[in-house]
């Protein structure tokens, strides 16, 4: 009995911080617009959390090759992104700026890179999208981000 309460306050607990509780019947998992009760069966019962937000990981960019595009209270610049500050600001060649990302939907040929498999699974990790050519890379692009990651600067929204 002990056992059984214990799942139930940790279904409630994990419900309250936003999981979503479902159960199952042997058909698939439903959201359940209520909870197990004392007599339910822990195996017909979870609880869904949601994906975990985090920011891309922008350093994969740093002199990578990749064109980037900056912009901030100076206007707007396409380059190489070559660090990023605590603040943080990227840097260009030329100066610093509140935002970069990679140049969206443009392809790249892969040979304008030393090792493009390890930098299309660098970007992978790094949670940006990467849709490559065809059976034989021949070229990539960056396309967006993937579900559970957002832009630095978004972190407030």
């Amino acid at each position: 009995m002990k056992d059984k309460a214990k799942w139930l306050a940790k279904h409630y607990q994990d419900v309250a911080a936003g999981g979503k509780s479902q159960y199952t019947y042997g058909d698939g998992w439903h959201d359940a617009e209520w909870g197990p009760c004392f007599p339910s069966i822990k195996s017909e019962w979870r609880v869904v959390m949601p994906p975990k937000l985090v920011p891309v990981d922008m350093s994969v960019l740093v002199d990578s090759g990749i064109d980037c595009e900056f912009w901030g209270l100076s206007g707007v610049y396409n380059g190489q992104l070559v660090g990023i500050t605590d603040a943080p600001e990227y840097r260009s060649l030329d100066d610093f700026w509140d935002r970069c990302q990679p140049r969206m939907g443009y392809w790249f040929s892969v040979m304008n890179f030393t090792n493009v498999e390890q930098l299309i699974d660098n970007l992978d990790r790094a949670g940006f999208v990467v849709k490559c050519d065809a059976w034989q890379v021949k070229a990539f692009q960056i396309t967006g981000l993937a579900d559970d990651r957002y832009w630095p600067w978004e972190q407030g929204k």
